[in-house]
C-alpha cells in the first residue's frame, strides 16, 4: 500500500502541475495574466523500525510567477503615459492652431501692417484706405477665430475630463468588487485566488493610465488604492466617487470633487490631482490653454492700445483729429468672478493701464486675516497688496474694490485677458477716417535755407493747441531775430507769445516746449542758418489729403518693442507663444 499510495500522490500533484500548465498555455495571449506554478513539497514520510521510509509529495499551492515591485513600477510608467499622452495630443491640437500658416494671426497681421505700408505710399488713394480696413476687419476674424478654437477646446476638455473620471469611478468599483472576491476566498481557505489578482492588477494599470495611484496590500487580502495627497479610492470593499461638479468661481468650468464611501463627506480636489489622463486634462487647462487663449488676448490688447494711441494723433482726409481705430478695450472687459461662497458684496474691477507689463495669467484675489493678496495662477506668484482696499497695479492691470467690501476668507477670480480677442473689433467704417496725416505742418516764406524746419511728432491731442476742430489755436509763428535767436507770436492775433529764445545753427533745436514752459502738444525741429527776418508759421494741415506721416507711423509700430516688458514687438509676442506651445 505505501508504494501504491505513494505512486498515486505523484500522480495527482502533476496533474495539478498538468493542469496549471494546460491553464497557462490556454491564457498566453490573456491581457494581464501572470504565469502559474505549483508549488510541491515532499510528504511527511513513514516512520519504520528501520527508519524513515518515502512517501510522496504534496502539491502545496498554485502560485503567480510576479514582481510586486515591476508591478509598482509598471502602474507609476502607466501613469506617466497617459499623462502625456493626452497632453501631446491636446498640445499637438493648440500648435495646429496657432501655427498654421493660412489660419494663424501671424499672417493676418502681416497683412494689416502691409495695408498700411502700401496706403503710407499713396494717402489720398481710396481703395488703399479701403484695404487698410479690409485687413484690419479679417485681422479681427482672425482673432475671434482663434479664441473660438480655444474655446472649443475648452469645452471639449471639460466633455473627457467628465469621461475619464466616470471610468475612474467604474475602475474603483470594479476593484472594490475584486477585493470582496479575493477576501471571501481567503476566508474560506480556498487559497491564492491567483486568477482574481490578474484582473485587479490588470485594472489598477488601467486606472493608473487615467490617474496617479498608489496602493497598500492588506493582510486580509484585499488592495487599498489611494490618488491624490493620500485620498483613499478604495479600501476593502468600499470604493469612494469622483464627481466633476460646477468651478466656484465659473460654473462653465469642472472642479473634481472627492466623495468618501460613505457619502458623509464631500471635497474639492482638483489642485491634488495628478498624474494620468486626469492630471493631463486638468493641467493642459489650467496651464498651456489658459496662457495660449491669455497670450492671444494680450496681443489683441497690445495692438489696440498702440493703433489707438498712434490713429488719435493723426488726422483723417476729411481734416478731424483721428478716433479710435480699433474699438478700445471696455473697463469692464476682464472677467472678474466671485467664489460662490463669498460672504461679502465686494465688486472688484480689473482695467488693463499698461499693455506692455501684461502677463499671460489669471489672478485670484484672496482677502484673510486683514489682508489683501493676489495669486498669479500660472506660476503661483503672491503679490502681497496689504490692508487697505486694493487699488493697485499688477502686471499691467489695476486691481480696485468699486464698491462693497471683502469678507475673511472671499476670494475673486480676474481673468483681464480672456475676453480680449473675441472683443477685438474695427471702429472705423469709412476710408476717409482713416488718419494717415499729421495733423500739424510749416509754411515757411520765401527764403534759402542750409537746413529745413519739420514736424517732428504730434504727441497730445488732447492739448488745448487742439481744441478748435480743423485749426491750431493758435497757430504759431517763428520769427527769426538774428542768426542765434527767435520768437514765438500768435499768427492770429501777432502779439508775441515769447521772445530772445537761444538757437544753434549747428546742433538745431525742437522749439517745443519752450523755455519759458509753452508746450502745444506737439514737436518741431529746426536745423540749418536762419537769418534776422525768416520766418515761418506753424498751423493745422488742412487740405492735407496726400500728407502720409501718421501713416508712416502707424506702419512702424510693427517693429516697435513695446511688449513683455519692451522686450518684443507684436509678431515677437506672438512668435514667442508659438515657439512655447511647440516646445511643449
Amino acid at each position: 500500500m505505501s508504494t501504491l499510495n505513494t505512486a498515486i500522490s505523484g500522480l495527482l500533484a502533476f496533474q495539478r502541475a498538468l493542469a496549471t500548465t494546460s491553464h497557462n498555455i490556454a491564457n498566453v495571449a490573456t491581457p494581464g495574466y501572470s504565469r502559474q506554478v505549483v508549488e510541491f513539497a515532499t510528504r511527511f514520510p513513514l516512520t519504520t523500525e528501520g527508519g524513515y521510509i518515502g512517501n510522496g509529495v504534496n502539491s502545496l499551492a498554485v502560485t503567480r510567477m510576479q514582481d510586486a515591485f515591476l508591478t509598482q513600477q509598471i502602474w507609476a510608467r502607466s501613469s506617466s503615459v497617459g499623462f502625456t499622452d493626452i497632453q501631446e495630443t491636446l498640445t499637438g491640437r493648440i500648435g495646429d492652431i496657432v501655427a498654421d500658416p493660412s489660419g494663424s494671426l501671424a499672417p493676418a497681421m502681416q497683412d494689416f501692417f502691409s495695408a498700411l505700408q502700401d496706403m503710407a505710399d499713396n494717402p489720398s488713394d481710396m481703395p488703399s484706405r479701403q484695404m487698410v480696413l479690409t485687413r484690419a476687419s479679417i485681422l479681427g476674424d482672425r482673432f475671434h477665430q482663434l479664441n473660438s478654437q480655444l474655446d472649443d477646446m475648452r469645452r471639449q476638455v471639460g466633455e473627457q475630463t467628465k469621461s475619464v473620471v466616470s471610468e475612474i469611478n467604474s475602475y474603483a468599483k470594479s476593484i472594490a468588487d475584486i477585493n470582496l472576491r479575493i477576501m471571501q476566498s481567503n476566508n474560506a481557505g480556498s487559497g491564492q485566488a491567483n486568477d482574481l489578482l490578474d484582473q485587479r492588477e490588470a485594472m489598477v494599470e488601467q486606472l493608473s493610465k487615467l490617474v496617479h495611484v498608489t496602493t497598500l496590500a492588506a493582510d486580509n487580502g484585499s488592495l487599498s488604492v489611494f490618488i491624490g495627497n493620500g485620498q483613499t479610492l478604495v479600501i476593502n470593499s468600499s470604493a469612494a466617487n469622483l464627481a466633476v461638479n460646477p468651478d466656484p468661481y465659473d460654473a462653465r468650468e469642472q472642479m473634481i470633487s472627492y466623495n468618501t464611501a460613505d457619502g458623509a463627506a464631500s471635497f474639492d480636489i482638483t489642485a491634488q490631482v495628478n498624474g494620468g489622463q486626469l492630471g493631463g486634462l486638468l493641467e493642459f487647462k489650467n496651464g498651456l490653454l489658459m496662457t495660449t487663449q491669455n497670450e492671444i488676448g494680450r496681443v489683441a490688447a497690445g495692438l489696440t492700445a498702440m493703433v489707438n494711441d498712434q490713429h488719435r494723433l493723426g488726422m483723417d482726409y476729411y481734416n478731424n483729429l483721428g478716433g479710435d481705430f480699433f474699438e478700445p478695450l471696455a473697463a469692464t472687459s476682464a472677467e472678474v468672478l466671485a467664489n460662490r461662497n463669498n460672504t461679502g458684496n465686494a465688486q472688484l474691477s480689473a482695467q488693463i493701464t499698461d499693455y506692455s507689463q501684461l502677463s499671460d495669467s489669471d489672478y485670484v484675489l484672496t482677502y484673510s486675516g486683514g489682508n489683501y493678496s493676489l495669486r498669479r495662477l500660472a506660476d503661483d506668484t503672491v503679490t502681497n497688496l496689504g490692508a487697505a482696499a486694493p487699488n493697485q497695479e499688477v502686471d499691467g492691470v489695476t486691481f480696485s474694490i468699486a464698491s462693497g467690501a471683502m469678507s475673511d476668507g472671499d476670494s475673486i477670480l480676474v481673468r483681464p485677458l480672456r475676453n480680449a480677442a473675441s472683443q477685438f473689433s474695427l471702429a472705423l467704417t469709412q476710408p476717409q477716417q482713416v488718419a494717415a496725416a499729421s495733423p500739424v505742418r510749416t509754411n515757411h516764406s520765401s527764403f534759402q535755407l542750409d537746413g529745413n524746419a519739420s514736424i517732428s511728432g504730434v504727441n497730445d491731442t488732447g492739448n488745448a493747441a487742439f481744441a478748435t476742430a480743423g485749426s491750431l489755436s493758435p497757430p504759431v509763428l517763428v520769427r527769426f531775430l538774428s542768426a542765434n535767436s527767435y520768437e514765438l507770436v500768435d499768427a492770429g492775433s501777432m502779439a508775441v507769445m515769447e521772445t530772445g529764445i537761444a538757437y544753434n545753427p549747428t546742433t538745431g533745436a525742437d522749439i517745443f516746449p519752450t523755455p519759458g514752459g509753452y508746450d502745444p502738444g506737439y514737436q518741431v525741429h529746426l536745423q540749418g542758418n536762419f537769418a534776422a527776418g525768416d520766418n515761418f508759421t506753424v498751423e493745422y494741415n488742412s487740405g492735407g489729403v496726400s500728407d502720409n506721416r501718421n501713416a508712416l507711423l502707424l506702419d512702424q509700430l510693427r517693429s516697435v518693442e513695446t511688449m513683455l516688458d519692451g522686450s518684443a514687438n507684436l509678431a515677437e509676442s506672438y512668435s514667442r507663444m508659438v515657439g512655447r506651445v511647440g516646445s511643449e
